[in-house]
């Protein structure tokens, strides 16, 4: 007969196990409780099954708050597909990552039927330093497109203001005797000038702002 002591359990394994059953007990766990929501004082909506003491709170309707249990049990379907052969394996069935167009995070399933505990960022981006980073760029931005817009109207403007007097330029030129033509020339001339400047600016205005918009 062997008599050689029986090792110790591993801790480890322990911890594993126990953290595999947690995981998948919740996975396989059906919601029985109501859900509620509620807005806080800037108005922010709020979802919990479990509202604050005094909080005007209204009862989510339909499947967020059905109290039947689901058609499908997630956690039997994710074992046969994935087919874990160790506890890790298990719990990593539980797991998630969750990525959409204003942010990414991971999370792990909390109900049979496909509730998923994430973090406050994945769910809330425009609390995030980065996105609030983003709005702020966005805000300078806008300010600089308002700029533009009110330089290149200026502009616009001063265009208008000359283009009037390059025609009445035009009409002392046409009405200019001999002896005055050369100076009705040179003004008009200069006037002419002035004009295809602002043109220029204008252009180059609209160039900037069209590109700074596309940004935007």
């Amino acid at each position: 007969m062997d008599r050689r002591p029986t090792p110790p359990p591993d801790p480890r394994r322990h911890r594993v196990a126990t953290l595999a059953t947690l995981i998948l007990a919740l996975v396989a766990a059906t919601t029985q409780a109501e859900m509620y929501r509620y807005q806080d004082a800037s108005g922010a909506w709020h979802f919990t099954d479990r509202p604050p003491a005094g909080s005007k709170f209204q009862t989510v309707p339909g499947a967020y708050a059905r109290n039947s249990a689901p058609d499908q049990d997630l956690a039997a379907r994710l074992g046969a597909r994935f087919q874990p052969h160790s506890p890790i394996e298990s719990a990593t069935l539980a797991v998630v990552a969750i990525e959409h167009e204003l942010g990414s995070g991971s999370g792990f399933f909390i109900s049979a039927d496909g509730y998923l505990l994430t973090n406050r960022h994945v769910v809330r981006p425009t609390e995030v330093a980065q996105w609030q980073q983003a709005e702020a760029a966005i805000d300078k931005e806008g300010t600089t497109l308002t700029a533009l817009s009110a330089e290149l109207a200026s502009h616009e403007q001063q265009l208008a203001e000359l283009q009037s007097r390059l025609a009445r330029a035009q009409t002392l030129l046409d009405a200019a005797p001999d002896v005055e033509r050369a100076r009705a020339q040179a003004n008009y001339d200069r006037v002419e000038e002035r004009y295809k400047q602002e043109r220029r600016q204008i252009n180059e205005a609209q160039g900037a702002l069209r590109k700074r918009e596309r940004d935007y």
